[in-house]
């Protein structure tokens, strides 16, 4: 089976994902393009980690082309729209990424 491992809100392709089908232990990695392929039936889940995301599983329900977002580990790496210094919405975005990278690091912390 073919997939492609994407950026959850940049939908840009994720290189070096690693994914595992859980019941054969069968791994493989996305290369460069995001592309991968590997053996699975209905009813496998696979799991993917890459440096950056969040840990994931996907169940499949149909054997199909796989299309796979992860989610940034990060909040910080959601990208966000540039604002003019001294307006009162960058003061507010800078105070929004102040807090999610604070939110970020207890997160890490818990694993």
């Amino acid at each position: 089976m073919k997939g492609i491992v994407f950026h959850k809100h940049t939908n840009t392709r994720i290189k070096n994902a690693g994914i595992c089908n859980t019941r054969s232990l069968e791994r493989t990695s996305s290369n460069a393009m995001g592309s991968f392929d590997i053996r699975i039936q209905e009813g496998d889940t696979l799991q993917i980690t890459c440096e950056g995301y969040l840990k994931q599983e996907f169940w499949i329900t149909k054997t199909e082309n796989l299309v796979l977002y992860l989610e940034p580990a990060v909040p910080s790496l959601v990208p966000q729209a540039p604002q003019k210094k001294g307006s009162f919405f960058y003061f507010f975005t800078f105070l929004s990424k102040s807090v999610q990278k604070i939110k970020g690091s207890v997160i890490q912390r818990k694993k």
